[in-house]
């Protein structure tokens, strides 16, 4: 009895060294984050605000509508960052550097941030895991927006949307960080 005691405080203890660190890390992450959010557009960061409080009414709807939200702020990302590294890009294709052409026109939100990505990574050759992970992320995301999409507003529970709301937080945050490393390297 006395070793199941234990056994059971060490895992919790464990837990909590756990759940502090990760915490702990978040917490950084966030901060960073914040501050290159801080460098969007006004009308992005209006949809982020919009984010604010739709989970906390219980509300399946509600659920759904912050789906909605994520895939409307990775669109808007994706063209303030594709005008702003493509000005003066024409085309309706682009050619990725393993030869690979997309289509980048308009509606095609994840193709651009894509771009975008490579291009960005491209300059720092350790952020490529990082650019990875973001195109990772952005297809988990598409997953979820494709079943909001499809009108099953039902199926759509509180923790996809969270999940939803955290992922699209990370895959931004992890862009522009990128975009501010870019800056520190040429600064």
């Amino acid at each position: 009895l006395k070793a199941n005691y234990y056994e059971f405080a060490l895992a919790k203890q464990i837990e909590l060294k756990f759940g502090n660190a990760a915490s702990g890390v978040f917490d950084r992450y966030r901060q960073r984050a914040d501050v290159a959010f801080s460098s969007l557009s006004k009308k992005i960061l209006l949809k982020l605000q919009a984010l604010e409080g739709n989970l906390d009414t219980h509300n399946p709807e509600n659920y759904s509508q912050a789906l909605t939200t994520c895939r409307r702020l990775l669109e808007n990302v994706a063209e303030e960052l594709f005008e702003k590294h493509f000005q003066d890009y024409n085309s309706k294709i682009y050619q990725t550097k393993s030869g690979k052409k997309i289509d980048v026109s308009e509606g095609r939100y994840k193709n651009k941030l894509s771009a975008v990505i490579e291009k960005l990574t491209d300059k720092a050759s350790n952020k490529t895991l990082l650019g990875s992970n973001i195109i990772y992320l952005l297809d988990w995301i598409a997953n979820l927006v494709d079943m909001q999409c499809k009108g099953v507003h039902a199926e759509v529970t509180e923790e996809d949307a969270e999940r939803c709301i955290i992922q699209t937080y990370i895959c931004l945050g992890d862009i522009l960080s990128l975009q501010s490393s870019e800056v520190d390297s040429v600064g």
